[in-house]
């Protein structure tokens, strides 16, 4: 007999054999319960392998599909009931978006991409497999199971993991509190199902794969999420056939400013609570070969600090019917940090950190670097998942002199600065490397990067107190910057001459 609340989400026929495969595929990290993984998808005959992205697509099976045993599906009628439907494909019904969302979920958190399959043939649900442009690998149905209560869903198994919600549960999918909460929680929980993840109990922590149904967070949990970056590794790996593991296809951050910082895993947490539906960005190492590589660009001298911090929090867990058994998340996997100079396509190690045990951060610390690009490899040395935030932050090398009329501290003096000044004139100052400026911003401030422009503040290979320079210009440029940029008036004001014609074509006259 179900208890009530209970969520059996596998037909009575299956129970059984639910139950042998939960206690039996304990995942060796602990900390989640897998049921397998995806080793052959519509889209890819064969996948990956463990911790590698896979894209799967989804499908909602017509009405009258068989579903299970003497069952058929009577989803799209009883919600256009139930939520509001309308006349044209299911994709136009109001509750199409509550289903995407549902998959989207599992996507924007992990390396699984979740494809909308518009079609479906309405071949009976079960041990169907997906195929482009027919089915999707997972398929969704309704049917009447039991009514209000007890069971809100059953789910198959890989590679027919089809789910059949509920129709009978008429107050719980007609609810539309939260968005349609009740809805959106249960079809993401059968997905999870879908995906690979069995039932899984926890104390100190949410878990959306509870057998019991759960109402005080939204989504998927710290546990869940360990399940799926084990599976299919984390959401910078989607979309790659291998993920972020080497250098030719590392995520790429983008050039980083002086004075910028940038995160990855922002999201990972650190203590104890609930993940938010809006958290997206976790970051992990998911296997003992995993290694994720990040690039960025640097533009001047810098000083760049990297920290790489184990994320997670302790807490107990408990496959159905198991012990509870103590696991501290954040001391999964013991972590090394590495930083390369890149080359082309090749890279030269330029510092490395392994200097903590499980659980410890790892720190490369005012790590002097020209110009150029760079990578950042994170890697682990076991099977289990770790998930962790990396922070780069990047800054201006106080050994680097400043020079006059670098308006902009970028450590040179070029048109950059003369717009700072620009844009400045007749304001209150003084700028920035102007000796000698008054209270405003004025053409003494101009002579000055005048006669510094080029220049370049001192730079890591430039012995002390010398600077490095660069041609000067020809001095009918900067005798042009200057007739265009200001005129004196009688009286000795300053006054910026903006282009008359420019005004009148945004005004289109």
């Amino acid at each position: 007999m179900d208890l009530p609340g209970l969520r059996t989400d596998c037909p009575p026929a299956l129970r059984v054999l639910s139950l042998v495969i939960v206690w039996a595929m304990v995942a060796p990290c602990w900390g989640f319960n897998s049921n397998g993984q995806w080793t052959s998808t519509a889209s890819e005959p064969t996948t990956a392998g463990l911790g590698k992205p896979v894209t799967l697509t989804w499908s909602i099976v017509p009405d009258d599909t068989s579903t299970f045993g003497s069952l058929h599906s009577d989803l799209i009628t009883d919600f256009d009931a139930l939520i509001g439907g309308g006349t044209g494909t299911v994709e136009q019904r109001s509750w199409f978006s509550l289903l995407e969302q549902s998959f989207a979920r599992w996507s924007e958190i992990s390396g699984v991409n979740l494809v909308y399959e518009p079609n479906d043939d309405g071949t009976p649900m079960p041990n169907s497999l997906g195929e482009l442009g027919v089915r999707g690998d997972i398929r969704i149905g309704g049917s009447f199971l039991d009514g209000n209560g007890g069971t809100y869903g059953s789910t198959g198994f890989i590679p027919s993991p089809h789910i059949t919600l509920d129709t009978g549960d008429t107050a719980r999918y007609s609810d539309s509190t939260d968005n349609y909460f009740g809805l959106r929680q249960t079809l993401t929980h059968e997905i999870g199902h879908a995906l690979g993840l069995g039932h899984n109990q926890a104390l100190g922590a949410f878990v959306l794969m509870h057998p019991f149904a759960q109402t005080a967070f939204d989504g998927p949990q710290l546990d869940d999420i360990l399940g799926m970056h084990y599976l299919y590794g984390d959401a910078y790996e989607r979309g790659l056939p291998d993920g972020n593991n080497q250098y030719a296809s590392a995520t790429d951050l983008g050039a980083i400013a002086v004075g910028a910082s940038v995160a990855i895993g922002d999201d990972v947490p650190m203590v104890r609570g609930k993940i938010e539906p809006d958290a997206d960005d976790f970051a992990s190492i998911s296997f003992a070969g995993d290694e994720d590589y990040y690039k960025f660009q640097l533009e001047d001298y810098s000083l760049v600090d990297l920290l790489l911090t184990p994320g997670g929090f302790l807490y107990q867990e408990s496959v159905t019917g198991s012990n509870f058994v103590p696991i501290d998340t954040q001391a999964q996997n013991d972590l090394t940090l590495a930083l390369y100079a890149a080359d082309g396509d090749q890279t030269q190690l330029v510092d490395f950190a392994n200097n903590t045990g499980l659980g410890g951060t790892e720190q490369l610390a005012a790590v002097l670097l020209a110009p150029g690009e760079y990578a950042v490899r994170v890697a682990g040395s076991s099977a289990a998942v770790q998930l962790y935030e990396l922070a780069i932050d990047v800054a201006l090398d106080p050994a680097i002199t400043t020079v006059a009329g670098d308006f902009n501290e970028d450590g040179r003096v070029d048109l950059a600065d003369y717009t700072v000044w620009r844009d400045a004139l007749g304001t209150a100052g003084p700028l920035a490397n102007a000796p000698g400026a008054s209270a405003t911003v004025d053409a003494a401030d101009y002579a000055v990067w005048k006669a510094n422009f080029g220049a370049m503040s001192l730079a890591p290979s430039t012995a002390p107190g010398e600077r490095q320079s660069v041609p000067e210009p020809k001095s009918l440029m900067v005798l042009l910057l200057g007739m265009a940029a200001i005129r004196i008036v009688d009286g000795g004001g300053l006054f910026f001459s903006r282009s008359q014609f420019s005004r009148s074509r945004e005004s289109g006259l």
